[in-house]
Order: C-alpha cells, then sequence, then structure tokens
C-alpha cells in the first residue's frame, strides 16, 4: 500500500463497513422476510398449495389462473405452460424424510428456497428422490412443473420416520400464505443475496487493487490540472470499469453457453463441478491437480454458505469465480499498460482487443478459473516490477505457485528488467529478489507434490513432446485456425514495437514469448488457445500499441523525453 496516510486508510476504513454491511445483509435478508415477514401471514383456514398457472412452458409469460390445490398433486391441461406452487409445510416430527417427485416433462422441488430434486427432459413420466433431515416445524415448499406437449401432471409424495409408504402432503400438512404480495417479496430476497456476494466480490477486488497497486502518479499536479482534465481523467476510469464489467460477464457467460451447447446438457454443473471436487478431494491425476488456490477459495466460500438459509446452489459459485477472474484481469490489464505508458485511447483498445480475443477461448475448454487467473497473476507481477515493490512481489510467488506451474516464469522479471548485457553487470538487489522469489516458489510448489502425490506431467498422452509437437503440426487443423482466431497477426506485429516500446516490455517479451510458445507446443494443444492469453495480455497487446504509436510521451527535468518511472534500463 502506498504511503501517505489518511487518505488510504479513509478508503480502507470506508471499504471494511461497506463490505460489512453487505455481510449482514446477505445473512439477514431472508430470515428477516420468513420470520416477520411470512410466517405471521400463514393461513390457519386455507389447507393446501397456491398454485399459480402461466401460459408459457418457462414461466415468463402471464399468469392465467390461481388455485388453492388440496395435497401435492396438480394437473395441467394446457400445453406449453408451467405451475408455481408455494405453501408452508408444517413438519410434526424431526427426522429424515424421503421424498419422491413424479412429473410429466420437466419439474423440481424446492424447500426453504434449497432446490432438493430438479427433473429435466421431455417425459410422461419422470422421477426423482432425495433423502433429507428437517427439523418439525415450518418450512417453505415451492414445486414447479413444465410441460411441453399435451397434458401435464406432477405428483410429491413424502414418507416420513416411522412410515412404510409414500403418500401426498394433505391439507392438514400444508398452509397457504395470506399475503397478496409474498412472491414479490420471495423475489425480493433472491434478488438482494446475489446482489451482496457481488458486492462483496467487488469489494475484496477493490481491497486487493487498494494494498498491492500503489497510487498512479498525476500527469499534472492537482493544483494545475484543468476541469476538463480532471473531467477526462474520470471518464478515463468509468470508462475502463464499465468495459471490464461487460467485457468479464459477456465472456464468462460465452464460456458457459459454450460448454452447455458442445456437451448438449448443463456442463456449469456437471463437468465443471465434477472437475472442482475432485481437485478439493484430490481425486485428479495429473498436473492440474496442483492448482488449487481457485478451487479451495471457492471450496471454503462453499463451506461458509452451506447450510445458511440462503444456500446457494454449488454451480453458480463457479461462474461468479470466473466472472471476478476475468474482471480483475481487466482491471490489472488496464493498470498495467498505464504503467508501461500507454495513454488512455490505447488502454482502452488494448482492453477491447483482449476481450475480443477471450471469445475463441471458450473452444475444447471449461471454465478454467486457475487458467485467466494466471493472466492477472504475469499483469500483477509486471506491475511489482515497474513501481519496484519488491516485498509485494516475493509475497505474490505463494498465491502463483498455488494457482498454476507456468507462472515460475515470473520470479525472473525483476532480474530481467535490470540486467545490463553490454558491459555485463548483475544488479546485486535484484538478483537476490528474483533468487528469493524463485526459492519460495519452489518451495511452496514442491511441497505440493508429497501432499497430493499426483504425478506433474498429463497421464492422457504417452510422450508428451514428440506427439503433441507431431499432432500441433500435422494432424490438427484446428489449432491453425484457432491460433489465428485468437492472436490474429498480433504476435508479429509486436516485433515492431520492440523498438518503441519501454525497456522492460522489452524484457518481459524475451522472457516470456519464446520459452511460451515452445513450452506449448511440445506440452499442449494448439487449439487450445486459452493458454496463449497470457502472452496475448502481457506482451502481445501492449507492444502492438506502443508499435502503432500508443505511448505517452513523457519530459524528464531537461526537457528530454524519457519512459514512464520505474521502467528505464540500469
Amino acid at each position: 500500500m502506498a504511503a501517505g496516510g489518511g487518505r488510504t486508510c479513509k478508503w480502507w476504513a470506508l471499504l471494511a463497513g461497506v463490505m460489512a454491511l453487505l455481510v449482514a445483509l446477505y445473512l439477514f435478508a431472508w430470515p428477516l422476510v420468513w420470520r416477520l415477514v411470512l410466517l405471521p401471514r400463514v393461513s390457519e383456514q386455507r389447507h393446501g398449495l397456491e398454485v399459480v398457472t402461466n401460459d408459457r412452458e418457462d414461466g415468463q409469460g402471464r399468469d392465467v389462473r390461481s388455485l388453492l390445490a388440496p395435497q401435492s398433486a396438480f394437473d395441467l391441461d394446457q400445453p406449453h405452460a408451467s405451475q408455481l406452487a408455494y405453501g408452508v409445510w408444517r413438519v410434526s416430527q424431526a427426522g429424515f424424510y424421503e421424498l419422491r417427485l413424479e412429473c410429466d416433462d420437466y419439474g423440481s422441488l424446492s424447500l426453504d428456497r434449497r432446490q432438493i430434486i430438479a427433473l429435466h427432459g421431455t417425459s410422461d413420466f419422470n422421477q426423482g428422490e432425495a433423502r433429507v433431515h428437517l427439523e418439525a416445524g415450518p418450512h417453505l415448499l415451492k414445486v414447479e412443473l413444465h410441460n411441453r406437449q399435451g397434458r401435464g401432471w406432477l405428483r410429491l409424495l413424502v414418507k416420513g420416520p416411522g412410515q412404510e409408504e409414500y403418500r401426498p402432503l394433505t391439507g392438514q400438512d400444508l398452509a397457504a400464505i395470506d399475503l397478496g404480495n409474498y412472491r414479490n417479496w420471495l423475489n425480493l430476497a433472491a434478488r438482494l443475496e446475489p446482489a451482496c456476494l457481488w458486492g462483496l466480490g467487488l469489494g475484496c477486488l477493490a481491497l486487493f487493487l487498494l494494498w498491492a497497486v500503489p497510487t498512479a502518479p498525476p500527469a499534472a499536479p492537482p493544483a494545475t490540472a484543468s476541469a476538463r482534465q480532471r473531467a477526462w481523467g474520470a471518464a478515463f476510469v468509468a470508462g475502463v470499469v464499465l468495459l471490464s464489467v461487460v467485457a468479464s460477464w459477456h465472456s464468462t457467460f460465452h464460456q458457459v453457453e459454450w460448454g452447455n451447447w458442445a456437451a448438449g446438457h448443463d456442463h456449469l454443473a456437471q463437468e465443471d463441478w465434477q472437475f472442482h471436487r475432485a481437485i478439493v478431494e484430490n481425486r485428479y491425476q495429473d498436473h492440474r491437480s496442483y492448482r488449487v488456490l481457485t478451487d479451495y477459495a471457492i471450496a471454503g466460500v462453499y463451506e461458509l454458505l452451506r447450510g445458511h438459509e440462503s444456500d446457494p446452489a454449488p454451480a453458480r459459485l463457479l461462474y461468479w469465480g470466473r466472472y471476478f477472474t476475468d474482471l480483475l484481469m481487466f482491471l490489472m490489464a488496464a493498470i498495467f499498460y498505464r504503467r508501461l505508458g500507454l495513454n488512455r485511447p490505447a488502454t482502452i483498445l488494448g482492453l477491447g482487443v483482449l476481450a475480443f480475443a477471450m471469445f475463441p477461448t471458450a473452444y475444447r475448454s471449461g471454465l478454467n478459473i486457475a487458467t485467466f487467473l494466471d493472466i492477472s497473476v504475469f499483469l500483477l507481477a509486471g506491475v511489482l516490477v515497474l513501481d519496484q515493490r519488491w516485498l509485494a512481489f516475493i509475497l505474490l510467488m505463494p498465491l502463483a505457485a498455488l494457482n498454476k506451474e507456468t507462472s515460475i516464469l515470473v520470479t525472473a522479471f525483476p532480474l530481467a528488467v535490470a540486467l545490463q548485457w553490454w558491459p555485463l553487470k548483475l544488479p546485486a538487489r535484484e538478483l537476490k529478489v528474483s533468487a528469493l522469489a524463485l526459492g519460495l516458489w519452489l518451495l511452496v510448489y514442491g511441497g505440493m507434490h508429497p501432499i497430493l502425490g499426483h504425478p506433474v506431467f498429463n497421464t492422457y498422452i504417452d510422450a508428451p513432446g514428440t506427439d503433441f509437437i507431431h499432432f500441433n503440426f500435422f494432424k490438427d487443423p484446428d489449432g491453425y485456425r484457432q491460433l489465428f482466431k485468437t492472436l490474429s497477426v498480433l504476435p508479429f506485429l509486436a516485433l515492431f514495437g520492440l523498438k518503441r516500446a519501454p525497456v522492460a516490455l522489452a524484457r518481459f517479451f524475451l522472457v516470456v514469448a519464446p520459452a511460451w510458445f515452445v513450452v506449448h507446443t511440445i506440452l499442449a494443444w494448439w487449439a487450445e488457445t486459452r493458454l496463449y492469453m497470457v502472452p496475448m495480455a502481457f506482451v502481445f497487446i501492449p507492444l502492438c500499441l506502443f508499435a502503432v504509436g500508443g505511448g505517452v510521451p513523457v519530459t524528464g527535468h531537461n526537457g528530454v523525453a524519457c519512459p514512464p518511472r520505474g521502467i528505464t534500463s540500469r
């Protein structure tokens, strides 16, 4: 954190206070709605489920009628329609209850807003079962039916403690809610909680950036900056944030939709969630089992929220994890580009190019949160090296090692930037920083091996080097197409920016680009272009922007143009 005292502490205090308020709002919003608004209006005369029929099968149409079903079974005689039923289930005895949901086409069952059973697929008879432990007392019951062709029907059967057969819930078990707008209250709580989680994520991101990145020196002293300059600076910051939010949202959504389309089912809730659990439970058998940072973090959030009355859908945590990872990447890219000396229009253009390059990376790929967080690790390391914040740089190494093995290249940045080639001179301070960073990285990454006990290389190929080279060059035409879709001609255009770019960026290019392409040609498929987003965001895009004249001329004390602070050669 940059020195300076009072102002920065005020930002820390303000962010901490807002985040504490969001935590309280998330934890208490639904309990207050449930206990103070809905439970007092549970009817003593109206027994059953209140069933609302909607004229569209997705439930987004017009409510055409409402009725009180005397038991947990109802019919729908209208095709391409849906029914939504709410009620309060009075559980008389605590214990384990076996639930069976049967329906024509799609159906779901939720208890206390936690989905228990979800039935998918067009079928005359869908059936699902679950076993849950319930405390005695009232529980909010929600049942949905989505009908395609012909008539639809739904049955909810229950077998409680001491019972031998399933039976439907009857009027003695069920009660309606005598509140005309109770669904609005439910929707309010359902929308407020994700908003709180989103706000908490943004707050954590802001705290991280406040700690990791010092405040950029203004182009002109505040006293001499005109109102137009200040307005342009504020507009630039707002534009970067807006572009980052929109690009992060769309890239995440596209990734999920591509996975669903390619797999033919809910890829997020199946393959991605299963892969996540395999990492957390140490059941995965290759080098990806060592990328534990994001999976452990998401698992920690899941454990904190599980059991709370607002328990989220597990797969949604993966969605939000990828969204915030992308958001961090775009914001760090903007900070890094400005640190290098790119002007504001060039920075905005660079973020736009980065956003478009993200879309082809969905090819043959799941969420891969660790891979995209690796981009932010490189960008943040670049910022810390440019600002010579060596303690923060060293503290970044354990996180980098826990996230992805390619981050080992980051340890060479301090030495590479400060090294004098001719005559050869090794800078003592930067050499020590790089050595300490490498030692800490190896200690953390190497320490995971005896704990996890899995092989380092892929197990799905016999000879990683020769087999991958032959496959990439001669057997996979998708590799060339996908590489061009993602990288286009930027790697070649970047070569023209080496002379115009700051020395530090040229050194970053020499450390990252050659090693990256060699290693990923012999150990990975070209078509999986998400693997090439690190050099794309870190060196190719800024070098291309310098090649077309996007740098900011900075004037030294003698009036001679010089590169920005912290990026000159020694």
